[in-house]
């Protein structure tokens, strides 16, 4: 029946084969399960996977020569430490450049079942083990047809390649900021392929709500959408965030009680803030978040651990303190280490769980440009310096 289906179509010129099966698909998704942090408890042993599907979806493939002009403004800074002390110098700069780029075998899928989040979190694809289109490589799978042509195909691969060309005329990564005042560019398709590429979908059910997850049929690469627990995440964060604050008022307090001149030393404070605020922030990292906290026990436990730990501690601490010293050095060192265990904890934290199963829909086209056929002639003035 499918031959059927190309007779107004575009037979594809090539297919990708499904390297991989459905057992890779699920131990892939087990595998992320076991290392995303803050995954809900009852979404590891209650989600469903559903609609397992070995899809070939149409895509068109774009050979792209892209030339432009920038015109911009930049900003380096640059550190300097000499003698003990650190500056930090700030270049201006105003340039302007001219180049060309060729791009290969950009795809877009050609499905409208296919959000782009989905198809292009699974790139690259190799097309070099690739066969010529047959009807046999199909037999048992869910085939898909285009329902968008190369036409409208083409202004999303358009957008990346323009964002590509231009970071490459820019050499944007030598530059701390920049900002670009006026551009023009002309991007044209040279070739456009059709061809089919193997990608497996499943839908997880969690609490009726539905998850995305998929991968790619050949390299085994994955993207999906992982639910995080807030509860789990709050948790580690706000309890782990006090112990190590009070373990660092801890060791600053001893300082100031046990030796006044020692006290007076600024490395001494720094060697008192600084040490236990890294060994803290490797133990929220490596230690709460993968193992304390892993799953809702644990959290139940481990939390009320870590406040009374804390507790103790500034008790322990604060005895020979009169009271407003006590609060000023609670204060001043739990707002420290707010700003790099809690508040920045806990984005880094948050941006971990999950972060290798995130859609994600790529606005580059770097990895499909050729060296070879790129060149930029780039003239860069320095304005100023401060």
């Amino acid at each position: 029946m499918f031959p059927d289906k190309y007779r107004k179509q575009r037979e594809p010129d090539f297919i990708i084969p499904f390297v991989l099966d459905k057992n890779a698909l699920l131990d892939r998704y087990r595998e992320i399960l076991e290392k995303t942090d803050f995954v809900p408890d009852s979404f590891i042993s209650g989600a469903v996977p559903e609609k397992i599907q070995a899809r070939y979806i149409p895509f068109w493939l774009y050979d792209v020569t892209a030339s432009g002009t920038v015109t911009f403004e930049a900003e380096k800074e640059e550190h300097i430490r000499k003698h003990g002390a650190s500056k930090t110098v700030v270049h201006f700069f105003a340039g302007k450049s001219t180049g060309r780029q060729f791009f290969r075998g950009i795809p877009q899928d050609a499905s409208g079942e296919m959000p782009d989040e989905i198809s292009q979190s699974l790139e690259p694809y190799d097309v070099r083990n690739s066969q010529a289109f047959s009807c046999s490589w199909l037999s048992g799978l869910d085939a898909r047809i285009y329902d968008m042509d190369n036409r409208a195909g083409f202004a999303p691969v358009k957008e990346r390649v323009k964002t590509t060309l231009e970071h490459y005329l820019l050499d944007s990564g030598n530059y701390t900021r920049y900002r670009v005042t006026e551009s023009s560019y002309e991007i044209v398709p040279e070739k456009i392929s059709c061809a089919l590429f193997p990608i497996w979908t499943m839908d997880i059910r969690w609490l009726g709500a539905n998850f995305v997850f998929a991968m790619n049929g050949q390299s085994g690469k994955c993207s999906g959408n992982i639910p995080v627990s807030r509860v789990k995440l709050w948790t580690c964060t706000l309890s782990s965030w006090f112990f190590c604050s009070a373990a660092g008022i801890f060791p600053v307090l001893w300082v100031f009680q046990t030796d006044e001149t020692w006290a007076d030393s600024d490395l001494v404070l720094y060697v008192a803030y600084g040490i236990p605020l890294l060994i803290f922030w490797l133990f929220q990292q490596l230690v709460c978040a993968g193992i304390l906290f892993r799953t809702n026990v644990r959290s139940a436990i481990f939390g009320p651990i870590l406040v009374l730990l804390g507790g103790f501690l500034i008790v322990k601490a604060c005895q020979n303190f009169e009271v407003y010293e006590c609060i000023l050095s609670v204060v001043m060192v739990f707002s420290l280490y707010w700003c790099f265990l809690g508040y920045q904890g806990m984005k880094d934290m948050l941006g971990f769980a999950g972060k290798d199963t995130a859609l994600c829909l790529k606005t580059d086209a770097d990895v499909y440009a050729d060296a070879a056929g790129s060149q930029a002639d780039r003239t860069v003035t320095e304005i100023r310096k401060s």
